[in-house]
C-alpha cells in the first residue's frame, strides 16, 4: 500500500470547499445492547443533522430488552436494523454494518450519545485531504457539557490509550483542528474503502480497545486523523459497562496486550514492561491517595479482585498467543510498524495522566 506523506501534527488544517461535503454520503453505524433508555434521543439527534445524505444502520447484539421494537415502531425504514442472534461484541457488529453501508464515510457512534446538528457537516470536509483517513469529533459529557470526554485519543507505550483532554474543562486548548492518533470508538469518522481494505476491527477484542485497533491500522498504513472541534457529540460515558467495572478492567488490560503484541515493533515490546510497571505504580498511588481510576474502582471493588482480574487477563492472552502472533505476521505484510515510534512521540500520554485522571 502506498503511504501518504507524513505531516506535522501542529500545522494548521486548511478549510475545503463546501461542494465536497455536499457530495459525500455518510453511513452512521450504531451497535446496541439493551439500549432502550438512550437510543431514541440518539436517533432523534441524527435525524436533525444539517448534512442530509446519510443512512442510519444499527446492529443489535441480541438485546434482552425492547431496544429493537422501540426503533422499529418509532422510525420504520429510516433506520436499517440487523439483529444478531447473540452478543458477539462491538467490533463484530460494526464490521457487519460497514460491509453493507453505502456511504463513502463511516461514522461510528455509541447509542448513549446525542449529536450536535453540525456533527457530520463539520467533520467530513477534512476528507478532501487524501491522506486523512479518520476524523475525531469533540466529545463532551452529557451530564457535564462543559467538560471533555475525548478530543481524539493518545497512546501510552504499553498499548493502552485514553482520550485527549479527558475530564478537563472545554476551552481554547481544544478549539482548533489538529492531529491526534485516532478517534474514540464512541464517535468517529473513517473512510469506508480503507476500513474494509484494512479488515475492520479485530472481532476477538469483543469490548474496549477496538478504537485503538482500527486507529493503528489506519495510522500504520500512512493515514492521519484530524480532530475537528466544531463537530460535537455529548456522551454518557461507559453507560453500558460502568465506568469502573470488573468487566472493563479485564477487557482493557487483556486487549491492550493484544494490541501491543500485534502492532508494536519487536524492540519496543520488552521496553513496554517498564512502562506497564510504571503505570501500575501510579495505580497503587491512586489507591493510596484516593485519586484517579483505581481509587474510583476500589469504591466498589478490592485490590485483590483487581489484581486477580489482571492475572486472568494475562493468562487469557497466553492461551490466545498462537492466534495473536498469526495476526501479527499477517499485519506485518500490509503496514509499517516502524511508524509506531512516531505515534508515541507525537501522540503520547503519560502514566500519571492515564491513571490519575478520573
Amino acid at each position: 500500500m502506498e503511504m501518504p506523506q507524513s505531516r506535522s501534527p501542529h500545522r494548521m488544517v486548511a478549510a475545503v470547499p463546501l461542494y465536497f461535503e455536499a457530495q459525500m454520503r455518510v453511513s452512521i453505524l450504531i451497535v446496541t445492547f439493551n439500549s432502550r433508555e438512550v437510543i431514541k434521543e440518539c436517533i432523534e439527534s441524527l435525524l436533525s443533522q444539517t448534512h442530509k445524505d446519510v443512512e442510519i444502520l444499527l446492529y443489535d447484539n441480541a438485546s434482552s430488552d425492547d431496544t429493537v421494537e422501540i426503533i422499529k415502531s418509532s422510525y420504520g425504514n429510516r433506520v436499517r436494523i440487523v439483529e444478531g442472534r447473540y452478543n458477539r461484541g462491538f467490533g463484530y457488529g460494526l464490521n457487519r454494518l460497514a460491509e453493507i453501508a453505502s456511504g463513502e464515510v463511516l461514522a461510528s457512534l455509541n447509542p448513549d450519545t446525542i449529536t450536535d446538528k453540525e456533527w457530520i457537516s463539520s467533520a467530513i470536509s477534512h476528507f478532501e485531504q487524501s491522506d486523512v483517513g479518520m476524523v475525531a469529533p469533540k466529545i463532551l459529557f452529557r451530564d457535564r457539557p462543559d467538560t471533555i470526554d475525548s478530543t481524539g485519543h493518545l497512546i501510552y507505550p504499553d498499548g493502552l490509550n485514553r482520550g485527549r483532554g479527558h475530564n478537563k474543562k472545554d476551552g481554547s486548548a481544544f478549539s482548533s483542528p489538529n492531529e491526534v492518533a485516532f478517534p474514540s470508538g464512541s464517535a468517529g469518522f473513517y473512510r469506508r474503502d480503507l476500513y474494509l481494505k484494512l479488515g475492520g476491527i479485530d472481532e476477538s477484542l469483543f469490548l474496549f480497545g477496538d478504537d485503538t485497533d482500527i486507529g493503528l491500522k489506519f495510522q500504520l498504513s500512512g493515514y492521519r486523523c484530524i480532530y475537528e472541534p466544531s463537530s460535537i457529540v455529548y456522551h454518557n460515558y461507559s453507560s453500558s459497562t460502568g465506568r469502573y467495572s470488573d468487566l472493563k478492567a479485564y477487557f482493557v488490560e487483556r486487549n491492550r496486550i493484544h494490541i501491543l503484541l500485534k502492532y508494536f515493533p519487536a524492540h519496543l515490546i520488552p521496553l513496554s514492561i517498564f512502562h506497564t510497571i510504571k503505570r501500575f505504580l501510579f495505580h497503587n498511588y491512586s489507591a493510596i491517595s484516593g485519586r484517579g481510576n483505581t481509587a474510583e474502582y476500589l469504591k466498589e471493588g478490592s485490590v485483590f479482585r483487581l489484581y486477580t482480574l489482571m492475572l486472568i487477563a494475562y493468562s487469557d492472552v497466553l492461551l490466545d498467543i498462537k492466534d495473536v502472533m498469526k495476526k501479527r505476521n499477517e499485519i506485518k505484510k500490509t503496514i509499517d510498524k516502524n511508524r509506531i515510534g512516531r505515534l508515541l512521540r507525537e501522540f503520547r500520554i503519560s502514566a500519571r495522566e492515564i491513571t490519575l485522571t478520573e
